[in-house]
């Protein structure tokens, strides 16, 4: 699968329009990690520091730490994205991958299902 195809159906796979300019950027990275020998889980890693790392900072309450938060959480959230579309591109699946990928989605976003009632 080429790396156009992965961006067609990953940008036609997203519903919500927020995504769109989000999906680009990551593309953007992906075309260059995809011609290292980076892997998705390691992506992963990265993302569930850097979203930590961030959501540490937000518990702060200091405006200029907040926007440095928010960069990092908007870096966190791009790098999401980036895992899932190394793994499609490479054909890599991994459990650990996966499994740590619900986990960091869990803590980073904090859905622990209080809003779907």
């Amino acid at each position: 699968m080429s790396l156009k195809e992965v961006r067609k159906k990953a940008i036609k796979d997203d519903t919500d329009i927020f995504y769109y300019p989000i999906r680009y950027i990551s593309t953007i990275i992906t075309m260059f990690l995809v011609k290292t020998n980076v892997t998705p889980l390691q992506v992963t890693w990265v993302h569930f520091i850097i979203g930590t790392i961030a959501a540490i900072l937000f518990g702060f309450g200091n405006y200029g730490l907040a926007i440095f938060a928010f960069c990092l959480f908007f870096l966190s959230i791009v790098l999401d994205m980036v895992d899932g579309e190394i793994a499609r591109y490479k054909e890599i699946r991994s459990e650990v991958s996966v499994w740590l990928d619900h986990i960091s989605d869990f803590n980073i976003f904090i859905d622990n299902g209080h809003n779907s009632r």
